[in-house]
């Protein structure tokens, strides 16, 4: 049986968010609604969890738009929110000035078309690099570091 990155997360979160354990103390996020809400809570779970404390990671039982997510750690209902770094949410709220996902302003990856390969195999040198012409989607954001 195949495992995917999906399915592995998702148990993950349901260790964590539903175990019975006792808690010293509970940290309330924004309901998981997708992939990229699983893994941005596996990696929460990781960083609680090497912390040595003993709190448990819960989600709330109610879908928000990003601005009720903002009211909710603001009225602290909830306890973290994610969002993108230009949103509302840093400027009502105290950010953590960290990429999740250092977006493709951080790390740079070539998404080729398929039968390509081979034309990039012959590339060692950054001088063979900038014979070539790239680009990025215009709805990609680049954060500022």
């Amino acid at each position: 049986m195949r495992l995917n990155v999906s399915t592995i997360l998702s148990a993950i979160i349901y260790v964590v968010c539903f175990s019975s354990q006792a808690c010293q103390q509970t940290l309330y996020v924004p309901l998981i609604e997708s992939n990229k809400d699983k893994l941005i809570t596996a990696l929460l779970s990781l960083s609680v969890n090497k912390s040595g404390n003993d709190i448990c990671i819960r989600q709330i039982d109610k879908s928000l738009t990003e601005a009720r997510k903002s009211m909710f750690v603001d009225k602290g209902l909830i306890d973290v929110q994610w969002a993108s770094k230009g949103s509302r949410a840093n400027r009502l709220l105290k950010p953590i000035p960290e990429a999740i996902f250092r977006g493709l302003g951080g790390y740079r990856i070539f998404v080729i078309r398929k039968g390509e390969q081979a034309r990039f195999d012959k590339i060692f040198t950054l001088d063979d690099l900038k014979k070539l012409t790239a680009g990025q989607g215009d709805f990609w954001g680049i954060p500022k570091y």
